[in-house]
């Protein structure tokens, strides 16, 4: 029993004693060059780990950080990696080959640069193959080797996750602050990830809710994603994206009903409000070389109104409607085109809640430099019956009872002009009323029979006498108008000298 319990120390001793120099091992220079040196053949790309690995617990091993040089043919410029920990299955220790059971990242940059410029210190040239011969299937080590054959990833967790690449003029553009895990599956990188921040140089700040995508070869597709546009409105995209030089990202994008202010320049927001939203748009972005990215698609807008624009007041009075000063439009329907150079509306279609105010045409602006466009506005005759002259001369028939006028905007700046060949006057008085309904041909209200005439005017109802010494709680007294005063008389000149040499005692 004695020699039993000797020889389990001897052996324990042993596997301690090894354990012991395989962790002297994995901690030192040597194995550090020799894993960077056989990742890099493996995945193709130059990895360097500049700081030594140590172990955090039996099959676990970690590093303070490793960067990843691109090729040539890479969308990426760099990648960093920091406070990396790789979990290895039990038998990879011992093997050949790696197994990693879960990779956990705190942070991940990754900048893309599609005309990057490479030079002979950054581009990776992949060293020739070497021959390894057969590997024995056991694989049986008496530790974790750092040439290992192969290398494989079954699931990983990232704490934050940061991209950036450049935008309009250069200026870098942001998606950041990403938190998720990925996995492994059918040849493909699956992610799920949520928050983050994406900041662009055209538009404000937006939190990112949830992005699920796949990356298979140089194919990123984006399955589903939710960017918080304001409070309680989101942007739904999917689409997908070639991570080459030459590449090109299509989304497609439906957004939920947001305030137009939320998404207009100060100047806009102030003269055009109501909801704004849009099913069917597209995003697209070429990562090198081509046209500029282009937002675009079919939208709505919901309880639309124009104000403070020369031409809606100058509608508004020609019309002889001042409430048409703020023009409200229920249904507002057109297409839109984004890109950072300029912004064109156009197929506008837009009516009012009684359908008696239509308008159409299209706009184009250049940010901070010119607005040019093409309206039309279809008023229905109602607006014009019982206006003296009738309607204006600057409005034509139209057709199934509607005058029309077109005219032209341009601007620059915060300034827009308008071709109606008139000033902005003051109000002119109010046009008639218009029609609350309208009723079918043939179909009349009827009307409630009159009344009898009588012959006497403002009658008194006789009331019954208070009794003597009572003072009644009420008295009637019959409903008098007064008449207005009558305009005095102008004096003449010797009546008024007159009324003077009286007063003076003359």
């Amino acid at each position: 029993m004695a020699g039993m319990m000797g020889l389990v120390v001897v052996v324990g001793g042993v596997f301690a004693g090894i354990r012991f120099l395989n962790r002297i091992r994995v901690e030192g220079d040597g194995f550090r060059v020799n894993v960077a040196r056989r990742v890099s053949e493996i995945v193709n790309r130059r990895m360097v780990f500049p700081s030594r690995f140590h172990e955090a617990d039996k099959y676990s091993i970690g590093t303070a950080s490793m960067t990843v040089s691109p090729t040539v043919d890479d969308l990426l410029e760099t990648a960093e990696f920091t406070d990396l920990m790789v979990k290895l299955t039990p038998g990879s220790w011992i093997s050949d080959d790696w197994s990693l059971a879960e990779v956990r990242v705190r942070g991940i940059n990754l900048a893309f640069q599609p005309g990057k410029v490479m030079d002979a210190r950054t581009m990776w040239s992949a060293p020739a193959p070497v021959d390894r011969g057969a590997t024995a299937k056991s694989g049986f080590r008496m530790g974790m080797t750092s040439d290992p054959a192969s290398i494989s990833l079954e699931t990983g967790v990232f704490e934050s996750l940061n991209l950036s690449w450049p935008g309009p003029g250069g200026k870098p553009e942001t998606l950041s602050k990403l938190e998720g895990n990925l996995r492994v599956m059918d040849g493909g990188l699956n992610m799920e990830m949520r928050g983050g921040v994406l900041d662009t140089a055209a538009w404000p700040p937006f939190a990112v809710e949830q992005i699920n995508a796949r990356l298979k070869g140089t194919t990123l597709e984006i399955v589903s994603g939710r960017v918080a546009l304001t409070e309680g409105a989101t942007a739904r995209v999917s689409g997908k994206a070639e991570m080459v030089p030459d590449g090109r990202l299509d989304l497609n994008v439906d957004i939920q009903p947001l305030p137009l202010k939320a998404i207009l320049p100060e100047f806009w927001g102030s003269h055009v409000s109501g909801q704004f939203k849009s099913s069917g748009a597209k995003w697209v972005s070429q990562f090198k070389s081509g046209p500029p990215a282009e937002f675009s698609g079919p939208f709505i807008g919901e309880g639309m109104v124009l104000q403070g624009f020369g031409f809606v007041d100058k509608i508004a009075n020609l019309l002889r409607r001042p409430e048409l000063t703020l023009m409200e439009f229920l249904d507002f329907r057109g297409n839109f085109s984004w890109t950072s150079e300029r912004v064109r509306i156009s197929e506008i279609a837009a009516q009012s809640q009684d359908n008696f105010l239509k308008l159409s045409g299209w706009v184009e602006v250049v940010p901070g430099n010119s607005i040019i466009g093409k309206l039309r506005i279809d008023a229905n005759e109602v607006y014009f019956a019982g206006l003296p002259g009738g309607p204006p001369s600057l409005f034509s028939r139209s057709g199934d009872g509607f005058y029309a006028m077109e005219f032209e905007i341009t601007g620059r700046g915060n300034l827009v002009q308008d071709s109606i060949p008139m000033e902005v006057p003051v109000m002119m008085e109010r046009g008639p009323e218009l029609p609350r309904m309208t009723l079918p041909p043939g179909v009349t209200v009827p009307q409630p029979a009159p009344a009898p005439r009588s012959e006497v005017v403002n009658p008194v109802v006789p009331q019954p006498s208070s009794p003597a010494g009572r003072i009644p709680d009420t008295i009637d007294v019959p409903s008098i108008v007064p008449s207005a005063p009558p305009v005095p008389r102008q004096k003449s000149a010797a009546e008024i000298e007159h009324e003077f040499n009286l007063l003076i005692g003359r």
